[in-house]
């Protein structure tokens, strides 16, 4: 069979690499006819060979053109692939598979580095519209002359150092940059230059200057924060560089569209990985939390109370019961993703130690439509719609969303009608974004194990109230409520929500089954409907036979992490600990601990084998202070009662030297807080809490 896009052209250098190319090149032929994809290989013998085969190609009609090799190789068949500033064929599609020395353009997308793996991404999965770069300069003979490039364009020491590396043997590999660097700088002298990247400039001398389309180079160093290949404007950078480790090009250290002068100081990324190689990197994790995918024409959503909290409600429960990106909530989670695979390490350490992804919190309001959107672009390899009820969007941003036709104006709106948003925030008009919003789009996945933990908005409904028969009717019917009921006091939506019996004043939409409501049990079970690892996601046949959420990961041998379930059935949106649970835990914190302090302080040898622990849920010790025993309607013996707070699980916490850390989200802010035993018995855990997203290590001295 053939790709989408026809048959794939492979043009390959056998001899990059040292020869590594072509030692790959068995392998990928495997791998490609184990897919069943149609291809041709063509073997490039001297420089700019492939940029003359790319052309040959697309002018022959081929349209798949795969560059096989390293970032020259890329660069060619890119260059090959215009005529002047426009294209041969507006058709063509580039594919990479990365091999020999090394690619570093591949990065950015996420693309593995390994020629067999990547030959997987040939079969049309994931398709990424990329800018390219123009370069206009002067050659040794004073031609002008013009160059494309994908990944990034460097002048100055940069530039000076490749060239000198391409004069030096072969054999050397990746080391030429090294030697090339530290033979180019004895005799580089700064250059007066003026740089104007959009609205900043810069003038003045500097020794390099890097502008990136995409986010690395040099050996997988990540240059510009804002270079992504598919963004509008490339990051540029100008200053002063630091020297290469052996075996690397020139590490830019400079921030976007700026310069610094030149420190005898370490930066403090720099120290930052200075002090952690004195360590033993256990694990490296990526954390996600507080997400929150959103179904923003959900019949369920209450958009209509973010008003009341700008007046009389000035302590609403639901103060962001509404936000002006709430349609774009998939996209984001899928930069995210690509991000993520992008970093692919921890970024003080630069080490990978069994990498891993942890998330909490991540569907708004209890939806099965929403469960089944995060569990798939995490996984990847689908297409993903983000889109419920009817072909079109029905929600709060519609221009014609109130009954008869008008524009409701404590919204924002894309379209160019008037409203607060605009009228006192200066929020702009974006036509045509809606729909954007709405367009399926294929899912590239975390590319990582990763890990589930119940959030308050995966439990309750909108994060809040737990659910009942006229919630979920709602959600799955034709009837959305724009207002508050007649007699519900919008200033105590909590105690008044459960009685809703009317659905006035509404309007119809699209009824979508697909929006029903989901129990514990049911978000525990949909993990297991997946194509990530592990299948369940961390949850596991015990909590699939008897409904609970919280697990223990014991995939090292040094290293426990438990993950709890702290959401309260009853409501309300901050947690607490059930009674089975804690017992649970302190259990599962025995089985790691040679030595810990019993209930009345005394000192117990166990003989057990000592693990570091480290915790995970969406709530922290700062928001453990739900006291709710209201019964969830849906399973009335879950609430697990008595509930426990902050003091009581911290204090069982402090009985158990091996506990290093607890991550946690919900409170919206990045914060390190050390709690540190008030007997002195055991040595300061942290808790932290973060929004989005962040990357850690636990290490131990």
């Amino acid at each position: 069979m053939t790709s989408p896009f026809g048959r794939a052209v492979l043009i390959a250098n056998p001899r990059s690499g040292r020869g590594r190319v072509g030692q790959e090149m068995p392998e990928v032929e495997r791998t490609l006819l184990s897919k069943g994809l149609d291809y041709r290989i063509v073997e490039t013998t001297g420089v700019g060979d492939a940029t003359h085969l790319a052309a040959e190609a697309l002018r022959g009609g081929e349209r798949f053109l795969v560059a096989v090799g390293g970032d020259g190789t890329v660069h060619e068949v890119v260059n090959g692939m215009f005529e002047g500033d426009l294209p041969l064929a507006a058709d063509a599609v580039l594919g990479v598979v990365a091999a020999g020395s090394g690619c570093d353009f591949v990065k950015t997308f996420g693309l593995p580095q390994d020629a067999a793996k990547a030959v997987a991404h040939l079969t049309g999965d994931s398709l990424f519209p990329i800018d390219v770069g123009k370069v206009t300069y002067r050659d040794h003979d004073g031609q002008e002359l013009v160059r494309l490039f994908p990944n990034i364009a460097e002048a100055g020491l940069g530039g000076q150092t490749v060239e000198r590396a391409a004069r030096l043997p072969r054999f050397l590999g990746r080391s030429r940059y090294f030697w090339g660097f530290w033979l180019t700088v004895s005799r580089f002298k700064p250059t007066e230059l003026h740089v104007q990247a959009d609205a900043k400039e810069f003038s003045g001398r500097a020794n390099n200057v890097v502008v990136a389309n995409c986010q690395y180079f040099g050996g997988h160093r990540g240059p510009s924060p804002v270079g992504g290949g598919r963004r509008r404007s490339a990051g540029v950078h100008a200053g002063h560089v630091r020297g290469p480790a052996p075996g690397g090009a020139p590490e830019d250290l400079i921030g976007q569209g700026t310069a610094r002068p030149a420190s005898k100081k370490r930066p403090p990324w720099r120290r930052s990985v200075d002090a952690a190689t004195r360590h033993c990197v256990l694990a490296s994790f990526a954390h996600y939390t507080d997400i929150r995918l959103i179904d923003a024409q959900s019949p369920d959503r209450v958009e209509w109370l973010d008003r009341f909290n700008d007046g009389p409600c000035s302590s609403l429960v639901f103060a962001s019961s509404w936000r002006a990106q709430e349609t774009l909530t998939l996209q984001v989670l899928e930069r995210m993703n690509r991000r993520t695979r992008a970093i692919g390490r921890g970024p003080a350490t630069r080490k990978e130690a069994g990498l891993r992804h942890l998330h909490r919190g991540y569907i708004d309001n209890e939806q099965h439509n929403e469960l089944r959107w995060f569990i798939d672009l995490m996984d990847g390899g689908r297409v993903v719609t983000p889109n419920s009820g009817g072909p079109v969007y029905e929600g709060v941003q519609s221009p014609t969303w109130l009954p008869l036709g008008g524009v409701d104006p404590e919204y924002w709106h894309p379209d160019a009608v008037a409203d607060k948003y605009k009228q006192q925030f200066g929020y702009p008009d974006y036509p045509g974004l809606l729909a954007e919003a709405l367009r399926p789009f294929p899912a590239t996945g975390v590319g990582l194990p990763w890990y589930s933990a119940f959030g308050n908005h995966d439990g309750l409904l909108q994060g809040n109230v737990p659910r009942n028969a006229a919630l979920a009717a709602t959600a799955t019917g034709p009837l959305k409520l724009i207002g508050p009921p007649p007699g519900l006091d919008p200033c105590d939506f909590v105690a008044g929500v459960q009685s809703i019996s009317g659905a006035t004043p509404a309007r119809l939409v699209t009824a979508d089954a697909a929006r029903r409501i989901v129990t514990r049990a049911d978000y525990i079970a949909e993990h297991f409907t997946t194509s990530g690892t592990p299948v369940g996601q961390g949850f596991t046949a015990r909590n699939r036979r008897d409904g609970t959420a919280y697990y223990v990961i014991d995939d090292h041998p040094r290293l426990r992490l438990i993950s709890l379930d702290t959401v309260n059935p009853g409501g309300h949106a901050d947690g607490s600990v059930g009674d089975a649970q804690l017992r649970w835990l302190e259990e599962r914190l025995i089985e790691v601990h040679g030595f810990y302090y019993d209930g009345n302080g005394n000192g117990v040898a166990t003989g057990n084998g000592d693990r570091l622990v480290v915790l995970f849920s969406h709530h922290g010790l700062r928001s453990l202070n739900n006291p709710v025993v209201a019964p969830d309607p849906s399973t009335p013996g879950a609430n697990d009662l008595p509930r426990h707070m902050a003091p009581e699980v911290e204090a069982l916490l402090h009985r158990f030297p091996n506990v290093v850390a607890w991550v946690d989200g919900h409170t919206h802010d990045n914060v390190i807080d050390p709690r540190a035993d008030p007997s002195g018995r055991t040595a300061a855990s942290g808790t932290s809490a973060r929004r989005r997203t962040s990357t850690g290590s636990a290490r131990r001295a």
